[in-house]
């Protein structure tokens, strides 16, 4: 079976399906196995399943707080017949399974360049149309759920120049991001206009707020690359915008969008906090670099940045840091083997924290034993400032 880098394929021994009966080991099998050839870290694996259902597009929701510490499963979604499916974790099936890959026979030549394709993170993410015509994508786990409503299903109200919704007996405060961002398409979104029936709403994964951000419709759900441009279009509000199939997508930072709206909940932090520390955000997916370099620039810090954990080290041996931000999954060197290299530079009290995009218990307490303060997820914000603001108060 053809694999693509980090896109499971699938392999059989045969066109015939056979059931394997509970209990009995693979060698049951006189006919044919289904075999999904798994890709994890620049390694590969064959998970055996019993038969293929169907492959569809999904909206990926985080798993509820009584299984996050499940190792084989990262998330979940609702499927269109309305049941929930888990979605696996593939690194945790690896690590429960205690697969040891230590015997694969790479050229070091190519070691890491197939590293870095390997850990290099895609996003799964929600391409988005705005009523002027723009083209949004939010990241996953940014986001709770996304709402396709019927207009006659809600009533619009305006209240003191700010606009809400009344939907499924609750209130919603409206916000419109092309508005908020001072951009305007080019006035001709190929759908859903004025007369459609239908629009979307996004609901932010922020806890305390009631918020939906308006969209004509979804584009597309998909996993890629983001390959951000930090230059070509500039709005206080905006990562940055990326090509993705053919499509200019700009990348609104959600948490700022709502603070320029002014309906940010109550927070002690503020950018004075942090002003004059300086931070090294470690990060091999260039999109969560600047995700995290974003953020800590708004509390205030200093920040430069290191694309990998080698690369890092030799800055924080020639110079000071107040702070070290570093993804877990990285060639060469990976955010654990970082913090164990620490202590013996200039930098040997600094606080450490890693970022990753599924957390388990296992996880943070091999980043506590590597050195570090914690871990948070990678795009979550306020994880990361209410862990900064417990170290301050320590």
């Amino acid at each position: 079976a053809q694999l693509q880098d980090g896109t499971p394929s699938l392999a059989t021994s045969s066109t015939k399906r056979s059931r394997r009966p509970p209990g009995h080991s693979i060698s049951y099998y006189s006919q044919a196995i289904y075999v999904m050839v798994i890709n994890v870290s620049g390694n590969t694996f064959g998970l055996v399943v019993d038969d293929v259902l169907d492959s569809e597009e999904i909206v990926v929701k985080p798993l509820p707080s009584y299984a996050k510490d499940t190792t084989c499963f990262s998330a979940v979604t609702i499927l269109g017949d309305g049941s929930v499916a888990s979605i696996i974790d593939y690194s945790g099936i690896v690590e429960k399974a205690k697969i040891n890959f230590s015997s694969l026979e790479l050229a070091s030549s190519d070691l890491e360049e197939v590293a870095r394709a390997a850990l290099r993170e895609k996003q799964n993410i929600i391409l988005l149309e705005t009523q002027s015509g723009l083209v949004m994508g939010i990241v996953n786990n940014m986001v709770s759920r996304v709402e396709v409503i019927q207009k006659d299903k809600c009533r619009m109200e305006n209240i003191n120049n700010q606009s809400y919704m009344h939907y499924n007996n609750v209130t919603f405060h409206t916000l419109y991001p092309d508005q908020i961002l001072g951009l305007e398409g080019n006035g001709l979104p190929s759908a859903p206009d004025a007369e459609e029936e239908t629009f979307c709403m996004v609901v932010p994964a922020i806890s305390g707020l009631q918020v939906g951000l308006m969209f004509s419709r979804i584009v597309d759900t998909m996993e890629a690359y983001i390959d951000l441009d930090c230059h070509v279009i500039q709005a206080d509000g905006l990562f940055g915008t990326a090509r993705i199939d053919g499509r200019l997508v700009l990348f609104p930072d959600l948490n700022r969008l709502f603070q320029l709206a002014d309906i940010m909940p109550a927070t002690t932090e503020s950018p004075e906090d942090y002003d004059g520390l300086k931070a090294l955000v470690v990060d091999d997916t260039p999109f969560l670099r600047i995700v995290t370099t974003t953020y800590l620039s708004q509390a205030g810090f200093s920040v430069e940045q290191a694309e990998d954990g080698l690369a890092a080290l030799q800055r924080l041996k020639n110079h000071p840091y107040d702070l070290v931000v570093t993804d877990i999954n990285m060639p060469t060197m990976d955010g654990l083997e970082l913090a164990k290299e620490i202590p013996g530079t200039m930098n040997v009290d600094t606080p450490v924290i890693s970022t990753t995009s599924f957390i388990s218990s296992d996880l943070v307490t091999r980043c506590v034993r590597a050195g570090m303060v914690g871990c948070v997820p990678s795009t979550d914000k306020f994880r990361l400032l209410n862990m900064l603001a417990t170290m301050k108060r320590v």
